[in-house]
């Protein structure tokens, strides 16, 4: 596939279009193997609404996390691959990242994508609240960490309550982004998946390392397919944070 052609499907990938053409399904389907996998070990119990948007075979976006070594979940209905995507330009106020949730429904495959924040706002990385410094969530899978709990005691979003994840720790105090390998640390951080304002534009205080929807009706379109996402697989989420490529 030429240069072009790639960046096209990239950029439909992250705008939240659904696209296919037949030669995509014809390769998608000749790849796909008889493995399956699913985010916990429950087995899913009833039939939940369908959203918006199908398409007939997997989406890009699963091959391509599948190609960096990641496990996609394909197995039965609302069966949620929720993806993060970290911009390559690190500006540390900005909602300049998505979140992407793919799955099956009666229809097909749904690809739903958002605005937020991967990273956190300029605020806590000049005053961070661990001696080690601010979180930054490192990129990578993590399988089953998340369930549906109260963001801070105040409403429903993704916790962290189930496992560990991976942190850079920015200690320096300015107002840039450091990913330095040498600071990761893992552990239960509250690196929570919730929302900010009704309408934010700029980070500020909303994230410390936390993945952060800049909208709220998003963030409640996101949550409606995770509660029907719970009726059938149960309480445990994976998430998925991959950068964004550099093509």
């Amino acid at each position: 596939m030429d240069c072009l052609s790639y960046l096209l499907r990239w950029w439909r990938l992250v705008s939240g279009r659904c696209f296919s053409t037949k030669s995509e399904q014809a390769g998608t389907q000749a790849r796909r193997s008889g493995r399956r996998h699913s985010n916990n070990d429950e087995k899913p119990s009833q039939d939940v609404p369908s959203v918006e948007c199908e398409l007939s075979v997997r989406p890009f976006l699963l091959d391509y996390v599948e190609s960096l070594g990641h496990t996609v979940f394909e197995e039965g209905k609302y069966n949620l691959n929720i993806i993060g995507i970290r911009s390559r330009d690190h500006s540390p106020n900005r909602f300049d990242d998505r979140i992407c949730v793919v799955f099956r429904d009666e229809q097909g495959w749904i690809t739903r994508t958002w605005e937020c924040t991967t990273e956190p706002g300029k605020y806590w990385l000049e005053n961070p609240t661990n001696v080690n410094g601010t979180a930054v969530l490192v990129p990578g899978q993590y399988r089953s960490v998340w369930k549906i709990d109260k963001h801070q005691g105040k409403y429903d979003a993704l916790c962290q309550r189930n496992g560990k994840v991976k942190v850079y720790r920015d200690s320096n105090k300015d107002d840039v982004i450091d990913l330095d390998v040498q600071s990761i640390t893992e552990g239960y951080y509250g690196i929570n998946i919730h929302k900010a304002g009704e309408s934010s534009t700029q980070v500020d205080k909303w994230s410390a390392g936390c993945q952060v929807f800049s909208n709220e009706k998003d963030f409640e379109e996101f949550m409606s397919i995770c509660y029907a996402a719970r009726e059938k697989w149960g309480n445990s989420f994976s998430y998925c944070l991959i950068d964004e490529p550099e093509f």
